[in-house]
């Protein structure tokens, strides 16, 4: 046989060896089931990156998550390529600016904050305490921000001015208050409350004019979930999940929902589960 020949045919003989093990791979993972399947991509957009159960969204199916309130959007508007991470509590949109799995926190801003500390629609920023509590660091504070003011000559020393990047033909002013929550009765919008790291508040007390830069470094909370039985899914070879019908947490394996407690009695052949969120 020549020699060019011989090497043609090993070379075609891996080609087709390599393929074959691809489509067996492919096939065995149609095979899975279509829950587990689902559940086992991540949420990733932007530095957002593995973020798995409870949250869900954005490729991600509802009964991936635990709850409504844990889900996120992937922003790609305005040609963001990479997308901007957010999610919505009580009406409010935010931006979620980092995430951590270990201790079931993350760092959230007011999306309508990033760009300007006057947002279109005057909305409390308050968290759905089912869902989510402030950090246990104590390391929030609320800073109540007044609105299209009538302009003070002598208002208390805690209260300092700001300005909205959009001008106003009115002569009205803005202030925001950094000792306690004040009402002032000449404000079109009154008492609007947001929250702040507690860092950033100590800052403001000195240097009034980063309000907006405090505004978008945002503040920490931690969601209120179990996931004592995730990780045990997981560990088990499954995919995290939450059953509609009960209302309760469950486990989808390889070939089908958990049926004896929080775990699979069935690892896959490749598992993919990986306990991240």
């Amino acid at each position: 046989m020549h020699p060019n020949f011989s090497t043609l045919f090993i070379f075609l003989v891996l080609i087709i060896f390599i393929i074959s093990i691809i489509d067996l791979a492919a096939c065995d993972d149609d095979r899975h089931d279509p829950k587990y399947r689902n559940c086992s991509h991540r949420f990733e957009c932007g530095g957002i990156r593995d973020v798995g159960y409870p949250f869900w969204g954005d490729g991600r199916a509802d009964y991936c998550g635990g709850h409504v309130g844990y889900q996120l959007y992937c922003n790609r508007d305005n040609d963001q390529s990479a997308g901007i991470p957010e999610i919505v509590i009580n009406s409010v949109r935010y931006q979620v600016l980092s995430m951590s799995g270990s201790s079931k926190s993350m760092s959230i801003a007011r999306s309508d904050f990033m760009d300007d500390p006057c947002p279109a629609n005057y909305n409390n920023s308050t968290l759905d305490a089912s869902l989510f509590e402030y950090s246990a660091a104590n390391n929030t504070v609320n800073l109540t921000l007044f609105y299209e003011c009538d302009p003070w000559t002598s208002g208390p020393s805690s209260l300092k001015q700001f300005t909205c990047s959009t001008s106003s033909s009115s002569p009205t002013m803005n202030y925001f208050d950094i000792r306690d929550e004040r009402i002032i009765s000449t404000c079109r919008h009154k008492n609007m409350i947001a929250q702040v790291s507690k860092a950033g508040f100590d800052r403001l007390r000195s240097v009034p004019s980063i309000l907006g830069q405090v505004l978008k470094d945002g503040f920490d909370v931690e969601y209120v979930v179990d996931v004592s039985k995730c990780k045990a899914c997981v560990d088990s070879g499954g995919q995290c999940g939450f059953d509609s019908a009960s209302q309760r947490p469950t486990c989808f394996c390889f070939n089908g929902p958990a049926t004896s407690g929080p775990t699979c009695l069935t690892r896959p052949p490749t598992n993919k589960g990986t306990f991240s969120i």
